[in-house]
């Protein structure tokens, strides 16, 4: 989508998957650029191997969330990122979640995690009252 487009500018995004679709706001799962991820925090491969699918590191959030910032102001409110999750390792055709032309198996995606796009929207919830 043309959002996506916009966000996947950032060098820090190498994948881009926006929720949105009958909610209150946008949300996204980002996949990092995992070289400049590696470079900036001195990370070892092990890291990308752990069993969380999910980066939790506060450092990596706060270093994501600035270009998520700088780009949401380009865009109007309703399509801004207003939280997100940012995913270890890309998603992937062995597991189902992406097609060979490397397009996001959206049905499968929001199945698989729903635990956390569902957290995402309650925390943004709170974060507006």
């Amino acid at each position: 989508t043309p959002v996506e487009n916009i966000y996947l500018k950032s060098p820090k995004i190498d994948q881009l998957f926006l929720i949105g679709d009958k909610r209150e706001f946008i949300t996204a799962i980002i996949i990092p650029n995992r070289e400049t991820l590696e470079e900036t925090f001195n990370l070892k491969s092990s890291y990308f191997e752990d069993a969380d699918p999910f980066i939790r590191e506060q450092e990596i959030i706060d270093w994501m969330e600035q270009d998520i910032k700088k780009i949401s102001n380009e865009l109007a409110k309703f399509e801004r990122i207003k939280n997100f999750k940012i995913k270890r390792n890309p998603f992937s055709i062995d597991e189902g979640e992406i097609t060979p032309t490397m397009k996001v198996k959206r049905r499968i995606v929001e199945k698989k995690y729903s635990d956390t796009i569902d957290a995402m929207y309650e925390e943004g919830i709170e974060a507006e009252s």
